[in-house]
């Protein structure tokens, strides 16, 4: 992680206190300007009211801050960019002290040039996009500093925002990808477990992609078991997998969410999705109670009619050539007793 300071004289006691405690302990690197123009590199040993001192090439040097026009520290000497970089990142820093934009933009595009993991040029791009009202380039900056370097912001709220905005505009594979971010790069952040949620959500309703949404849905389930949505995930994922034609895990997960919901508004729906389970097992009579049971939680039409329909074609039972048939051709049908003897072109 590193922060940087750009500050002139009247700052130098808040900003030695604020760079003191952020790189209090451990080694750590500094990168300095100076403003005789000179370019120092080297660890960090510590500050007073006056100075830093800093070691280059095992040499301790103490700079007074009436000297310094920027610094910036890192936790790794290997992270600290090219000279050519830092210029550019300057010049960008400049230009937006002058609320010249477009110029900024330019320059922190050429840090990246530079160093194309310059974390601090990448998020500078990402905050000019974003003000710009830019959420795809935004976010792909955004995306590039939690991949070099998780750790150098705190990026929730970006990624939380950026997600509700592609939601409102009802972008939903741009908002689940956005909230996907969120839940992976910082799943213990706030927000996080809206995020995951509303992905499954998303997937499972909205873009009808069953075995991702199933996936993400499980996902939030695990890592946020106390949540506010977990009741209507717990449907969604036995609904998911009555759709997917995995019947066993159907009938459990929605057996227990009728159990542990009895007065959900997913109620009825419930109940439809664990009788088509019950019709994949060929358990006909569970199928009928569950599509009767449907009616009395639902006021939607759509719904009673299609659980009568479903009810009217529970009372026949489809047998093919995979239940043993020799054909699914019948020609003649023959009643002997309690036997009932088919006539196929196969015998």
């Amino acid at each position: 992680m590193k922060q940087t300071f750009n500050f002139n004289y009247i700052l130098i006691c808040i900003i030695l206190v604020l760079l003191c405690a952020h790189i209090g302990y451990g080694q750590h690197y500094v990168s300095i300007y100076l403003e005789n123009g000179d370019h120092l590199k080297g660890r960090w040993l510590g500050g007073d009211d006056n100075s830093i001192r800093i070691e280059v090439y095992e040499q301790q040097l103490s700079i007074p801050f009436r000297e310094i026009i920027y610094i910036t520290a890192f936790d790794d000497v290997r992270a600290i960019p090219s000279e050519a970089a830092e210029k550019y990142f300057l010049n960008g820093q400049t230009f937006l002290q002058l609320d010249m934009y477009d110029q900024a933009k330019a320059s922190f595009m050429k840090a990246i040039d530079e160093y194309p993991k310059y974390t601090d040029a990448h998020y500078q791009l990402a905050r000019l996009f974003e003000d710009e009202g830019n959420n795809d380039e935004a976010l792909k900056y955004f995306g590039h500093v939690v991949k070099i370097d998780a750790n150098a912001y705190s990026m929730e709220d970006k990624f939380k925002a950026a997600g509700d905005a592609y939601l409102a505009a009802e972008e939903y594979q741009k908002a689940v990808d956005t909230y996907r971010l969120l839940f992976r790069i910082y799943p213990d952040r706030y927000g996080a477990d809206e995020a995951a949620y509303t992905a499954g959500f998303l997937l499972s309703e909205e873009l009808d992609e069953l075995e991702e949404g199933l996936k993400v849905l499980q996902e939030a389930v695990a890592h946020y078991p106390d949540s506010q949505h977990l009741e209507r995930a717990s449907y969604l994922i036995g609904a998911a997998h009555s759709k997917l034609g995995n019947a066993e895990m159907a009938v459990g997960t929605l057996t227990t969410f009728i159990q542990n919901y009895p007065h959900s508004r997913w109620l009825a729906n419930a109940y439809m999705a664990r009788g088509n389970a019950y019709m994949q097992l060929r358990r006909g009579t569970d199928a009928v109670a569950d599509y009767n049971s449907v009616s009395p939680y639902t006021s939607n039409l759509k719904l009673k009619n299609e659980a009568r329909k479903k009810r009217s074609e529970s009372a026949w039972t489809i047998y093919t050539v995979s239940d043993g048939v020799p054909s699914n051709q019948i020609q003649a049908i023959a009643i002997d007793g309690q036997t009932l003897w088919i006539g196929t072109p196969k015998g």
